[in-house]
């Protein structure tokens, strides 16, 4: 999906990619289709927490400093919000919903088309230009300030 080399590994591109890398594992996992149904559910249950965890942290530290540091970052924030709000109706339509249901699989491929949609996007046209744009010193205060509202 990427198509640039992240920097240091404590970085904000570097933080937000190893996010995404972990959430393609988890569909991976989800789309297999193995497990119990219980282990199924909960997987899907983990999966949307990260990624709101993931969301809520881009909000605080990735968007401000698109929309400071280029030209044409308010758009490209704007954007990649959209992309998030629709995989979070994606992820609201599949909460609650038993594996065992027949509208589980379905909903559950809506979410893994839109967050995947969502992550190439991203990683295509805004991390790139936000590394260009951003020091390196920046960028690990950055990362290290994401990894810490992410854990919270």
């Amino acid at each position: 999906m990427a198509t640039f080399a992240p920097g240091n590994q404590d970085d904000l591109i570097s933080v937000i990619i190893r996010g995404h890398r972990a959430a393609e594992q988890a569909f991976l996992e989800l789309a297999s289709g193995h497990g119990t149904p219980q282990h199924r559910r909960d997987l899907a249950d983990r999966v949307t927490t990260e990624l709101t965890r993931h969301s809520a942290a881009k909000a605080l530290y990735l968007y401000p400093s698109a929309r400071k540091l280029l030209p044409d970052g308010d758009q490209l924030a704007d954007d990649d919000l959209a992309g998030h709000a629709e995989l979070e109706r994606s992820l609201e339509n599949l909460a609650g919903v038993e594996a065992t249901n027949p509208a589980f699989a379905g909903l559950l491929g809506t979410v893994i088309a839109a967050a995947r949609h969502h992550i190439d996007e991203e990683e295509q046209q805004l991390l790139p230009r936000l590394q260009q744009a951003c020091d390196d010193d920046e960028l690990l205060a950055l990362g290290r300030r994401f990894t810490a509202r992410n854990h919270s």
